[in-house]
């Protein structure tokens, strides 16, 4: 995560970037969290979910990082979070 937000925080002064941005929503309310979410007035909002190691699927079509079976898919992680801070 680190690494790609110093890497983003590179781009021009109209692109906003933000870490491990908390945020909370909903009635009743909760507690969420982007890993990053980069804003521009024109161009919109990206918000991406990071992991630290490969992931993969198994045969299963589970999603693993490792030995270690996710209990989200990163995919429905991020469309959740993005749609959790658009609300």
């Amino acid at each position: 995560e680190k690494l790609l937000f110093d890497a983003l925080r590179e781009l021009d002064d109209e692109h906003w970037v933000y870490h491990q941005y908390d945020f909370v929503t909903g009635e009743p309310l909760r507690d969420n969290e982007a890993d990053i979410v980069v804003l521009h007035p024109r161009k919109g909002i990206l918000v991406l979910e990071c992991k630290g190691a490969s992931i993969r699927r198994d045969g299963n079509g589970d999603w693993c990082r490792g030995h270690e079976r996710l209990r989200k898919n990163p995919f429905r992680q991020v469309t959740d979070t993005e749609h959790a801070l658009f609300e």
